[in-house]
């Protein structure tokens, strides 16, 4: 072999030994980077935080939304509330899915905060829950509300989500 092959052959052994280095530390990074991610304030579809006019915050959701929570959670309280009109004049029906299971289906009648409960099984992988609103018939305030401007696509209101946890379970 020349010394050129030989340098070569190095170079090549020095790459693969680096490249397994990189593969066995970027597990690692990457769960501890996660760690500090504030998973609870990421979501999709849900517009900017309102107020009603007795105070209660909330936020509006598109026709599908999604918000995660934290792994540890033991339950989360979810409420949720519908603007009965347009197309959603006698009900709102939405659809609430956990981790990607098929939606529990919740017809919101009356105009009222309700509120819906879900328990969790104790896990550390993955991190986080993914709950996921899907809204039957979505509308837009420009079309159902004379003299709004509102072109958004809306479905429901979310109040405060609630996220708790036993101290037994830790």
């Amino acid at each position: 072999r020349t010394a050129a092959d030989r340098g070569f052959s190095a170079d090549r052994g020095l790459t693969m030994a680096a490249g397994v280095v990189l593969a066995a530390a970027v597990p690692g990074r990457v769960a501890a980077e996660t760690r500090h991610i504030e998973i609870d304030r990421i979501t999709w579809g849900l517009y900017d935080t309102e107020v009603d006019p007795r105070g209660a915050r909330f936020q509006w959701t598109a026709g599908n939304a999604a918000f995660f929570v934290r792994s540890e959670a033991c339950e989360v309280v979810l409420p949720l509330r519908a603007l009965l009109v347009g197309p959603n004049r006698r009900e709102a029906g939405v659809l609430i899915g956990i981790e990607g299971r098929p939606g529990l289906p919740v017809a919101l009648t009356d105009g009222n905060w309700h509120e819906y409960r879900f328990q969790f099984p104790a896990r550390s992988d993955p991190p986080f829950r993914r709950i996921d609103l899907r809204v039957l018939r979505p509308w837009r305030p420009v079309e159902a509300i004379p003299g709004s401007d509102d072109v958004r696509e809306l479905g429901v209101m979310v109040g405060e989500i609630r996220v708790t946890c036993s101290a037994d379970r830790h």
